[in-house]
């Protein structure tokens, strides 16, 4: 499968063979939003006077996952999810930790029905859209990723993110001019996003457009775009 290189960072490198595959820049993308997207709705599903564990209350568990996702125990961050779920199955936020972990444990059915079940509550997030179609995407479903991703754009056609994600799937498709409109589109939105750039960049260099693809490395450079993927780019460019 083509690795997708938006919103690349580097992370610290830390050996975890079962997920290896899984672009480090959607793990980070993916934890980053559900950090900073929670709702009164979802706090009010944390139930906290549910005690699932020693004492410890819904969102105590909820923040022990949180700790396991971020040092990457996907094993335990799934046990300690599954448990709040036990308690509080309509937890959004142990939905979708649980899918995250389950993405990077590549159980991606399992991953694909916690996204299902989330957006059975909340259809309305574009996270867990976006999280659905990647999931329908590793189990090469690809038209079905594309019609989630299509969804995510509908509902929130504001932003740039689902933009991206729909063009990824468009260029695994070879759906060049749709890829294209959607990342020019998305830079319409975010004109400065140095990632966005250099996702651009690779379509330009695929359809064999290199000269334009140079002009936007400069310009994703100076952007402070990542300098390892700007490199990979740049010597694809020559």
């Amino acid at each position: 499968m083509k690795i997708s290189k938006f919103l690349i960072i580097t992370l610290l490198s830390v050996a975890v063979p079962s997920s290896a595959h899984v672009p480090l820049q959607w793990r980070d993308y993916s934890f980053k939003q559900v950090q900073t997207t929670e709702s009164p709705e979802d706090t009010v599903r944390l139930s906290p006077d549910v005690k699932p564990e020693g004492g410890k209350t819904t969102l105590g568990m909820l923040e022990k996952a949180q700790a396991e996702l971020n040092n990457r125990d996907w094993e335990q961050a799934e046990t300690t999810c599954t448990m709040v779920l036990k308690a509080d199955p309509k937890s959004l936020v142990a939905l979708y930790y649980r899918a995250y972990a389950r993405i990077n444990m590549r159980h991606y059915a399992a991953a694909q029905a916690d996204y299902e079940t989330f957006l059975s509550l909340s259809p309305e997030n574009m996270e867990a859209r976006i999280g659905l179609s990647y999931a329908y995407s590793l189990q090469g479903l690809k038209e079905k990723a594309l019609d989630e991703a299509s969804l995510a754009v509908e509902m929130n056609a504001g932003k740039a993110e689902p933009y991206v994600v729909r063009s990824e799937i468009e260029m695994e498709l070879g759906y060049n001019d749709a890829a294209l409109y959607d990342i020019d589109k998305a830079l319409i939105l975010e004109p400065g996003n140095a990632d966005i750039m250099l996702t651009k960049v690779s379509l330009l260099i695929e359809t064999g457009h290199k000269r334009e693809a140079r002009t936007l490395l400069e310009k994703a450079q100076k952007a402070g775009a990542d300098k390892t993927r700007w490199a990979e780019l740049y010597e694809k460019c020559k």
